[in-house]
């Protein structure tokens, strides 16, 4: 993995961070801005493989905490911003958060452009079939669908069978992330250009399996509790606990910068 002892706070300079904290600050260095949620906002394909994972506080807390999840987000071609959580921790760095690029939102935009071949691989049995008839009905050419728990071979194996435009791994993190990174590789070593979506819960979401916050919920950039009302045995420890470390880490990213353009300040007076 990438050595982020030393990972830049936006425009300060560099200095050593807790390996944690260096992680979520690479991270946010990493996201993509983009000005809107939708699929033409997004940077055009290159020939090759490409894996598009969305980062979230959760997303952060698991990078920081583990070094395969960590090599997994930051080794993603294009990484966007979900939710409010990493805005605020990109402001306090510096850096420009964009617009929300909420998964749930935005994925099934892309499935629906440009007559797209669309593979679905995630979770329970049943539910990828399901999913796969609501994107159809929005005009997706969804060509093949696998549940969740299967072998990471297995995938390997189907992607190359199934040969989509576009992949959409419903897992959860950061099992989709690392599978990512095998299926990007194993793609580019067959030339098989595909673009390679983490989703998380978007397969039980466009299957309706789970229900989205009311709009003004998600407008608030309170979609996290409504899962948590939702899914409480599940999520408690994500949010109750996730959220709060997240919160002090960022405040203490936001503490160490000011003091570094504190002394960026100082020795310039000098």
């Amino acid at each position: 993995m990438t050595d982020v002892s030393a990972a830049p706070l936006g425009a300060a300079a560099p200095s050593p961070l807790d390996p944690g904290d260096a992680v979520a600050a690479a991270l946010c260095a990493r996201v993509h801005a983009v000005p809107c949620a939708e699929d033409h906002a997004l940077p055009p394909r290159r020939p090759g493989p490409r894996v598009i994972a969305f980062l979230n506080a959760h997303a952060v807390n698991l990078s920081a905490a583990s070094p395969d999840a960590a090599a997994a987000f930051l080794g993603a071609d294009l990484l966007l911003r979900d939710g409010i959580g990493v805005k605020i921790m990109m402001r306090l760095l510096g850096f420009d958060p964009g617009a929300n690029a909420n998964g749930t939102d935005l994925i099934p935009r892309i499935a629906a452009a440009r007559g797209r071949r669309v593979a679905l691989y995630g979770a329970l049995p049943g539910v990828a079939e399901e999913a796969a008839s609501a994107l159809r009905a929005l005009g997706a050419r969804v060509v093949a669908t696998r549940h969740g728990y299967h072998p990471s071979a297995d995938y390997e194996k189907w992607m190359l069978e199934d040969a989509p435009d576009l992949l959409i791994l419903g897992m959860g993190a950061p099992r989709q992330e690392i599978l990512a990174d095998r299926l990007r590789a194993r793609a580019r070593v067959a030339g098989l250009d595909v673009d390679i979506v983490c989703g998380g819960a978007i397969l039980d979401f466009l299957s309706g399996r789970s229900r989205r916050a009311p709009r003004w919920m998600r407008a608030a950039g309170l979609e996290w509790a409504h899962r948590l009302i939702m899914e409480p045995r599940r999520l408690a420890r994500r949010y109750l606990l996730g959220n709060p470390v997240f919160l002090m880490r960022a405040l203490r990213l936001a503490a160490a910068r000011r003091i570094e353009l504190g002394d960026s300040a100082d020795g310039a007076r000098r």
